[in-house]
């Protein structure tokens, strides 16, 4: 990738190192040099990003300057110093970062771990497939001390996973619920790095085991990244509206204490006796309320008469007592 200004006099070695600040690597200058340099490699960062975007089919660029000073990422930029007329240019990036993910193993356990992942790879159409992606991918891996075994991989392309299977016989995949791949061989090397322990519930391993026997998460994948995003988004049973709802201890108890409505005009609703779960779920101090409370009377509404109007004057002169008058809102106060 070409750009109006000298690439060389930027980047000093072949794969530079960009962290949040867009400086290179052993930048020295003063702070305009320091501006200067931080605005040109933003704009690099743009395009080579918006080019990433565009080969991987996304609406937008998930690499952009802006985003790697908001976050704690890490882009390996590889450059041509030779191209351009001896300008240099740029021929691929590499974006890395921690994310906090929760994955499953092969036996369908459930982790939360926060991995170091890669989050944008590419490498100009031009320079494809002549040695060039192997070099940055392999400066990385040494930089960070880590095999490629034990990366997670955010939304990789058919391209992407020919090249891990070429390079490093990566193909048996873990399918998740999230975008993210990670291997058969990402949790060998990873025994510290769960923060939770493996979800053990019996509902849960119960649900494994059918998903299990069906292609579902923690089995081993050997489809395409198509099938593993269209297979992600089908099966949320064990995301976050998936999860077990507790029992409702007002539901345990109006299921005890309903009366049974029989021809009677009054019908007294006896409350049924507890299991042992039931006892366990409700506690000792909703046992107690149910217990003493009264038995529930039920009167059926009788046909209801006509009621012919009443006079308060004649009322009073039945009682010899002289009319009364009250609060229209507050009949039981009398006024004066």
């Amino acid at each position: 990738m070409e750009f109006p200004f000298n690439v060389n006099a930027i980047f000093q070695t072949r794969i530079s190192i960009i962290k949040r600040d867009l400086l290179p690597q052993g930048f020295s200058g003063d702070a305009r040099a320091a501006w200067k340099c931080a605005s040109q490699v933003s704009d690099i960062i743009d395009v080579m990003g918006l080019a990433s975007a565009r080969a991987q089919g996304l609406q937008k660029a998930i690499t952009t300057g802006d985003r790697l000073r908001s976050y704690d990422h890490t882009l390996y930029l590889l450059v041509n110093p030779e191209g351009n007329g001896g300008k240099g240019v740029v021929v691929g990036l590499l974006k890395m970062g921690r994310k906090k993910l929760f994955v499953f193993d092969v036996n369908g356990q459930h982790h939360e771990m926060e991995p170091l992942c890669v989050l944008d790879f590419y490498i100009h159409e031009s320079m494809q497939r002549m040695g060039c992606g192997k070099l940055l991918y392999e400066f990385m891996l040494q930089e960070e001390h880590i095999g490629p075994e034990q990366l997670a991989i955010d939304r990789p392309s058919e391209k992407f996973l020919a090249f891990l299977h070429k390079h490093y016989n990566l193909s048996k995949i873990i399918p998740q619920a999230n975008n993210y791949v990670i291997f058969e061989e990402f949790f060998s090397n990873h025994a510290d790095v769960p923060v939770l322990p493996a979800v053990t519930s019996t509902s849960v391993q119960s649900q494994w085991k059918s998903q299990l026997v069906s292609g579902s998460y923690g089995k081993t994948w050997y489809g395409s990244a198509d099938d593993i995003n269209r297979f992600s988004q089908s099966n949320p049973s064990l995301q976050r509206f998936g999860a077990r709802k507790p029992s409702s201890s007002i539901g345990i108890l109006l299921r005890h204490s309903l009366p049974d409505h029989t021809n009677g005009s009054i019908v007294a609703a006896k409350s049924a006796p507890l299991s042992s779960g039931d006892n366990a779920s409700i506690g000792a101090r909703s046992i107690t309320r149910e217990s003493s409370c009264a038995a529930t009377v039920i009167v059926e509404p009788k046909s209801v008469k006509s009621l012919s109007p009443v006079s308060l004057t004649s009322v009073g002169q039945e009682h010899n007592q002289s009319p009364v008058k009250t609060d229209l809102k507050f009949r039981h106060t009398p006024l004066w």
